[in-house]
């Protein structure tokens, strides 16, 4: 096959008499290169911009154009359109990008990770890298919200591929108001109040934390 060309694939079978099937859905292909820059999937809920927690499309794409400023973007996936056309990402469609940058800044309602998770597999085996970034990271990678711990064994893409075997998350009521780095050079997080509604009593909920 020759790089950078997307091929698409399907099989059919014949009889004795030379009578064809019905030929299989199409499955995409496409030789691992790695040499086309940064990819950008964009699986956060297009919410109303009523308030800061339920961003716009367009506000979610405008941050992540900023905060990527320095670094050479030149693809983007946006989940919710590829839905409405009921096409999935595959691991050909990331193939020619050097890392995959994958945010869920809001999750819920929208496509989970976790039906992406095979895909995102054979990306990593290949040779990609992945940058996973938003809120609720875990519970879209299981796919539902879940409140206490959770416990991952091998075999589980979130131990083998994230290197974790141990997520928890508080739920409600929202009782995250910030954290204290203990590694140096990093920034201890905290929320900004002026972007949290006061029913929350300012602070986020469902954040998850992974014991060390």
């Amino acid at each position: 096959v020759q790089p950078h060309i997307l091929y698409r694939y399907q099989i059919q079978a014949q009889d004795f008499d030379g009578n064809l099937s019905f030929p299989s859905a199409t499955e995409r292909g496409r030789l691992p290169t790695h040499d086309s820059g940064i990819l950008v999937v964009d699986a956060s809920k297009d919410g109303s911009g009523a308030n800061p927690l339920q961003p716009t499309d367009a506000q979610v794409d405008n941050f992540y154009q900023n905060i990527l400023q320095d670094f050479t973007i030149t693809g983007q996936w946006d989940i919710a359109d590829s839905m409405q056309k009921q096409l999935a990402i595959s691991d050909a469609d990331m193939s020619v990008y050097s890392t995959v940058i994958w945010h869920t800044d809001v999750w819920q309602g929208l496509h989970p990770i976790a039906e992406d998770t095979l895909e995102l597999k054979k990306y990593i085996n290949n040779g990609g890298k992945v940058f996973l970034d938003g809120w609720g990271l875990i519970s879209s990678t299981v796919g539902f919200q879940y409140t206490g711990s959770l416990s991952f064994l091998p075999g589980h893409f979130v131990y083998d591929y994230l290197q974790i075997d141990t997520s928890s998350s508080q739920g409600l009521p929202p009782d995250f108001e910030g954290a204290m780095a203990i590694a140096p050079n990093f920034i201890s997080p905290a929320i900004d109040s002026t972007k949290v509604p006061p029913n929350y009593n300012y602070n986020l909920f469902y954040m998850e934390a992974f014991p060390s």
